[in-house]
């Protein structure tokens, strides 16, 4: 393996590897904001750095030679050739392009070197200065600092590992390999698979982070929001290719690495190979579309005209996950039979109210089909078989138990005089129509043919 290490003083880091130099591939990283929780993070790395006493290196990916080393040794790789292309081709905020990737190191590189040497925060603690003296500081910023201690900081050493002779594949397994500090949760592990569907998730979530931050009550995007919307892409697609095509549609751990894992050989998101198929996600977009439009509405309209349990107001932040599963159920509804939304709290109270009447009703129901096999000394009645119960372990009993309680809800919410309401029946082109569509006039087909859509 190719690769160095050395010991480089600080200034020269901060002017070689930062954000204009070093690439963080959002699809390998975690998202931003993990050391902003809490600022003892920054200090002690610091101090590390300060008193040489930092013994894990910043971990970076020479891309330039990276690509050189393929196209050597393996010119078929064409997905790593590719990618590397990309990187030294994509521009920065200074139009320059990059030249390395961020594998590890990315918060002690940019959120406290980078952004300390450029005056983004103030420290507060002991520092040692470049006579070996300990100095107590008080919330300065670096310009601030007595001179010999900018000195001592200037001259501080830093591990930096630069590997030269990596195809992409082995890039995200050295990013789990070499974490450090806060540990990789679940999901955050699933998403540096090499697989296009991190990105495409990633996308969907950025894209409606105001909706998606509602159900996280976080203000950005986090893997959280991702995982959320894997679960939800599990439980809605209704067929799949590859290693999916037998998949049970469970929302636990082991499907949802399989998930992304059975995607890890696909070049693209949707080819031959892939197990992810287009007119399925286009079908799910709309769905998440009308879902995330509802959410955003729901919490900024006038929510005063419905209470939970509790008395509380009903808005996006205190959605509990009955009632996320059963707007979801909602929209699925809408866009499969082709409904237009006329009023967003009409059609939630609808939901809310549906929701709240099968679980009394499917309650009582059980407490008297237990009295009747008590009297009659027959077989006990099972909970799972009852919505209140289904819905409210729907995380836990499996995927039949979910596809139970949507068949219950859908059915009942049907018939509810509000919902039909607050929508129109006018049949709507969904993104995947619109995109058949287009696919059918560019193959020349009869005009007889594409009205039938």
């Amino acid at each position: 393996m190719s690769d160095t290490t050395q010991n480089t003083p600080a200034y020269k880091v901060v002017s070689n590897y930062n954000l204009s130099t070093v690439y963080l591939d959002p699809d390998i990283q975690r998202p931003s904001g993990n050391w902003d929780k809490d600022p003892d993070l920054r200090y002690s790395a610091l101090r590390a750095y300060n008193t040489n006493r930092m013994t894990s290196p910043i971990v970076l990916a020479d891309a330039q030679e990276c690509l050189a080393f393929v196209r050597k040794t393996n010119p078929s790789d064409i997905k790593s050739i590719k990618y590397y292309e990309d990187v030294l081709a994509r521009d920065n905020d200074e139009g320059k392009s990059y030249r390395y990737i961020c594998l590890d190191g990315q918060h002690r590189l940019f959120d406290v070197l980078c952004k300390f040497f450029n005056g983004e925060w103030a420290y507060t603690g002991k520092l040692r200065d470049a006579d070996g003296q300990s100095v107590d500081i008080k919330n300065k910023f670096f310009n601030q600092m007595p001179t010999r201690v900018k000195d001592s900081l200037n001259d501080c050493l830093i591990p930096i590992r630069i590997f030269a002779d990596m195809d992409q594949p082995e890039l995200p397994v050295v990013f789990i390999d070499h974490q450090k500090g806060i540990p990789l949760n679940a999901q955050q592990k699933r998403r540096a698979e090499p697989t296009p569907l991190t990105r495409w998730i990633r996308l969907l979530g950025e894209q409606n982070v105001d909706a998606t931050s509602l159900l996280s009550k976080c203000a950005f995007p986090t893997c959280e929001n991702e995982e959320f919307i894997a679960k939800l892409l599990i439980a809605t697609n209704r067929s799949w290719g590859g290693s999916m095509a037998k998949a049970a549609s469970s929302v636990g751990e082991s499907s949802l690495n399989k998930l992304y894992l059975s995607g890890a050989a696909a070049a693209e998101m949707f080819a031959p190979t892939s197990p992810y198929i287009k007119s399925e996600f286009r079908r799910f977009e709309d769905i998440f579309d009308k879902f995330a439009y509802t959410m955003a509405r729901l919490d900024k309209q006038s929510a005063t005209r419905f209470r939970n349990k509790n008395g509380e107001i009903v808005n996006g932040k205190r959605l509990g996950t009955a009632q996320t599963w059963s707007l979801w159920w909602a929209m699925e509804l809408v866009i499969d039979e082709g409904y237009s939304i006329n009023d967003v709290a009409l059609v939630f109270e609808s939901v809310n109210e549906t929701l709240e009447c099968l679980k009394n009703k499917t309650h009582v129901r059980y407490a008297k089909d237990v009295e009747r096999a008590e009297s009659n000394g027959t077989e006990k009645p099972v909970k799972r078989d009852y919505f209140w119960y289904q819905i409210a372990c729907i995380n836990q009993q499996g995927p039949a138990c979910r596809i139970n309680a949507q068949k219950t809800f859908v059915r009942a919410l049907k018939r509810n005089a509000k919902f039909n309401q607050g929508c129109s029946i006018v049949q709507i082109p969904t993104a995947a129509q619109l995109t058949l569509t287009l696919e059918l006039a560019s193959a020349e087909m009869p005009i007889a043919q594409e009205s039938t859509l």
